[in-house]
């Protein structure tokens, strides 16, 4: 076709099987034969594997394995030491980072509490450092306030101060206080 002047050539495809019947696949089941002497050989394996387990002699006891065993508890101990410590050091600083005064006004706003407040200099300084550091949020200017009145009309606990208070009260009862006591 090609010397002809036609660009395509066209061909016919051949495939030589070995099947006598010419089938390709086999779909459905393996004869019973076949998975019958898959069976055998499967056994035989096991039997063969199981007795040479029981041929090898067991080792006597190694101490330098045992140590090597016995050293990931070891880690496992020295990294609960370290992660106690690491929670003892957030325990004080959790503390530290709010003095007492500042403490006293943040669980003033959370249990509702803010009445009967007067105005004086460490007052409003004490607010603008919880304000600054993201615990409690202004409403109104600081410097804006009486000589007498409602705390909560002027700032608000913030979610990150609910936080703080909560994680203060864990410092203050690591196991929940009194009413876990177990006994």
């Amino acid at each position: 076709m090609f010397a002809a002047g036609h660009v395509v050539e066209w061909a016919t495809p051949v495939i030589y099987l070995r099947s006598p019947d010419g089938r390709v696949f086999t779909r459905g089941r393996v004869s019973e034969a076949d998975a019958r002497a898959r069976e055998e050989a499967e056994r035989r394996q096991a039997e063969e594997q199981a007795q040479r387990e029981a041929q090898t002699p067991a080792l006597p006891p190694d101490p330098q394995a045992q140590a090597q065993a016995a050293q990931p508890k070891l880690e496992l101990q020295d990294t609960q030491k370290d992660q106690s410590k690491g929670l003892d050091e957030i325990r004080f600083v959790l503390a530290a980072l709010v003095t007492a005064p500042e403490l006293s006004h943040l669980k003033n706003l959370s249990k509702g509490s803010t009445s009967n407040y007067t105005r004086n200099d460490s007052l409003q300084a004490e607010l603008r450092r919880l304000r600054s550091i993201g615990l409690i949020k202004s409403k109104r200017y600081i410097a804006d306030m009486p000589d007498k009145f409602d705390l909560a009309e002027w700032v608000e606990l913030t979610d990150r101060g609910a936080d703080y208070l909560k994680h203060m009260e864990e410092v203050d009862n690591p196991r929940g206080g009194p009413d876990h006591a177990s006994g």
